[in-house]
């Protein structure tokens, strides 16, 4: 079952609800074979809407299924969706920011198996990603099947210097 959104504004909980609809709507069209999709805990903050998907999908014949990830995250002012193009006030110098401590951490994890395409600092590689009020938790995909996706917490110390003011508060409430 989908998260819904419910609120005192039916605007902001329609559009939350809609992309979220999207989301999982687009997922399945790319997804061969059995699918299996769920929600983790949201995180919901004075400001800010934050949920995690994971899953994987088996096709026949194939030995192991594919792991899948993914992260959305809205601002409740408005019911936007808040995406990695959105966060820094300079999205290279967020990237760049964010490389060295996912990069070291999924390292210190996986000795050998990470390699510097998974975690150039290039937005594609950061699109997933979900907040909470310790950080920006990137979700890292395209690792390999053995590892499947891994989720980085960055915090928010390490980044608040370069987070689009307006959203500061937003995205840490």
């Amino acid at each position: 079952m989908l998260p819904r959104l419910t609120g005192p504004d039916s605007t902001v909980a329609k559009r939350v609800n809609a992309a979220v609809d999207d989301h999982v709507r687009e997922v399945r069209s790319q997804a061969a074979g059995t699918l299996t999709y769920k929600t983790g805990d949201p995180y919901i903050g004075t400001d800010v809407l934050s949920l995690s998907f994971s899953g994987d999908w088996f096709v026949p014949g194939t030995a192991h299924p594919n792991k899948i990830a993914a992260g959305l995250v809205f601002d409740l002012r408005n019911g936007n969706r808040i995406g990695i193009r959105d966060v820094f006030t300079d999205t290279n110098s967020g990237l760049r920011r964010l490389q060295p401590v996912v990069r070291a951490k999924l390292e210190s994890q996986f000795p050998g198996l990470v390699n510097d395409d998974v975690t150039e600092p290039v937005p594609s590689n950061y699109e997933q990603f979900v907040v909470n009020h310790s950080g920006l938790v990137v979700i890292v995909v395209d690792l390999p099947t053995v590892v499947g996706p891994r989720s980085v917490l960055v915090p928010w110390d390490k980044l608040v210097d370069l987070v689009r003011p307006e959203l500061v508060g937003v995205l840490r409430s």
